[in-house]
């Protein structure tokens, strides 16, 4: 179903089987290497609602000024919403389980000096900061990691 640089530059592959009893035949394509592979669609997180930031985040993408039709500007504030979100995902909340690795590391740094210096107050109020940063990321990947589940 093609010629040689058709095969080159698609790789696109048609077999034709014998039609048996029916009238018609069977063509089986491959079109594997022509099909890319589709970005995943927006998804809203839970966990942004979280965050007290997120609120402000949506008013200002939804109050911006858009001209046309009643339904266009209702679509181009939701992609001005949209665009927002993801800016705002990038910067608090991608990379989730690097963050929660990160977390552990530095809090194991902390104890490790602590353990050398146990009356120290600074270092005692660091491990309690690292501590509930580390158990708001852990809660923030496993609610993640829940929404993706869809449990």
């Amino acid at each position: 179903m093609g010629n040689a640089v058709w095969f080159q530059n698609f790789g696109v592959v048609a077999i034709f089987l014998a039609p048996g009893i029916s009238d018609h035949g069977i063509a089986l394509l491959n079109l594997e290497s022509t099909v890319g592979k589709k970005r995943g669609g927006f998804k809203f997180l839970n966990d942004w609602l979280q965050d007290p930031q997120v609120h402000t985040v949506i008013k200002d993408a939804w109050r911006g000024a858009f001209r046309g039709t009643k339904m266009f500007q209702l679509v181009s504030k939701l992609k001005a919403v949209k665009r927002q979100l993801q800016c705002f995902h990038h910067d608090h909340f991608s990379n989730i389980s690097h963050r929660v690795t990160l977390a552990r590391e530095a809090l194991a740094l902390v104890q490790g000096e602590l353990n050398h210096h146990p009356r120290d107050d600074s270092l005692i109020e660091q491990e309690n900061s690292l501590l509930q940063n580390l158990l708001k990321v852990q809660a923030i990947e496993r609610s993640f990691f829940q929404q993706r589940a869809k449990i």
